[in-house]
This record gives C-alpha cells, structure tokens and sequence, in this order.
C-alpha cells in the first residue's frame, strides 16, 4: 500500500474498497487470459466480452469451448486463493443459448452452477438473448400501479396529478427504455395507466358542479 510492499493481511468485514480492488484483479486476470488465447468471450463489441461486473454481481462470457471453459474455472479457483475471496459457485447461475445448450450439463459439472433461465435480471434488468416480450415489461406495469395505490390521487389537483406523473411515474419504465425499445403493447398500458390517474379529477369536478 501507498507504494511500499507489504506483509499479507486477510480481508475480513467493512473492507469494501479493498474487496473492490480485489475484484477488478479478477477483470485483469481474464483481460490477460483472453490476450494470451486462454480465454474467449463472445462477440458483443469489436474486441469481445468476457467480464462485466457490478458491486456483489460479476457475468462471464464465454465462447462454446470446453477447453476455455476449463481455464477459466482454473483462474476463478486461483482467484480465490490470491485474494482470499470465496465464490459462491453454488448459488450462481449458468446460462446458454445457440449450440452450448446441447452440453449445459457438462458445463454446469465443471462450474458447480445450477442451470439458470430468461430473462435473468442484471443491476434491474431483465436480459435475454431475444427481443423481450409484453410479459417481461409488465413488471415494470406493476411497479407503476404499486406507486398510484399508496396516492390518494382524489385529493389532487389535475396539476398535482401531472406534476407526479412527469416527476415521478414517467421516470419509472425510463431506465429499461434507456436500454430496449418497448413492445408497443407495453408502451399503450403505460398510456392508459397514466390517463386513468390524471383523468380521475376531471370525473370528480364534474360530479360535484
């Protein structure tokens, strides 16, 4: 530390920044796997993809290989004795598509994961290797409807209504729109949902004139 070689210390609780500067070791392993063609991630940029990771979440892409399947359960196991970190192999998940799903058991011996299914979420985020369905974006519906039940939306103005509409239920389908174009079934609900909220004090002025 601070440019001076130190004696080994084991990483114990509330040591967030040291697991961080852990972790990211584990990127530059692979980074320099994937140079040496130890390792081979899949084509989703122009150099490939092999790693992203988030605070307690970490994806590994890889290409149909067993033998770079291998390698790379041998740095992950290395990984571990380095930094002194466990992974949880048994609570991962693995994931196929195209020809790698006719040997997910094989792959999912060599890692210990279990099998996992789409849409999985990512940092809130469902993935999947197609475009995603009208089921996939309903809970983002829900999510919406959640937030009007806990509004007593008849006590506001058609201002107030459109303020929270603008500031607050509009921003929430935002972050998976940044992301995907939105099935047009799902962008009509949202519609809906929002013109039934702000539409609700015009229906009680007009009972009360």
């Amino acid at each position: 530390m601070n440019d001076q070689i130190g004696s080994y210390f084991q990483t114990k609780k509330g040591l967030r920044q040291l697991f961080n500067i852990a972790v990211d070791m584990l990127a530059i392993i692979i980074a320099i796997a994937k140079e040496d063609g130890q390792v081979k991630g899949v084509v989703l940029v122009e150099e490939g993809l092999s790693i992203l990771q988030f605070p307690d979440d970490t994806i590994i892409f890889l290409d149909h290989d067993i033998d770079k399947a291998k390698n790379i359960k041998l740095l992950l196991c290395v990984f571990e004795q380095l930094s002194s970190l466990k992974i949880n192999f048994h609570k991962s998940e693995i994931f196929f598509f195209g020809q790698a799903k006719q040997h997910e058991l094989m792959y999912s011996s060599l890692f210990g994961c279990k099998l996992g299914s789409y849409p999985f979420r990512y940092v809130g985020i469902p993935m999947h290797f197609r475009k995603l369905s009208n089921n996939d974006w309903k809970i983002i519906e829900d999510r919406i409807e959640k937030r009007l039940s806990g509004w007593k939306g008849n006590l506001l103005s058609i201002g107030g209504r459109l303020v929270l509409i603008n500031s607050i239920l509009s921003s929430l389908p935002m972050f998976m729109l940044s992301f995907f174009r939105s099935q047009k079934e799902s962008l009509e609900n949202f519609s809906t949902i929002y013109q039934d909220f702000s539409g609700k004090t015009t229906n009680i002025r007009k009972s009360t004139n």
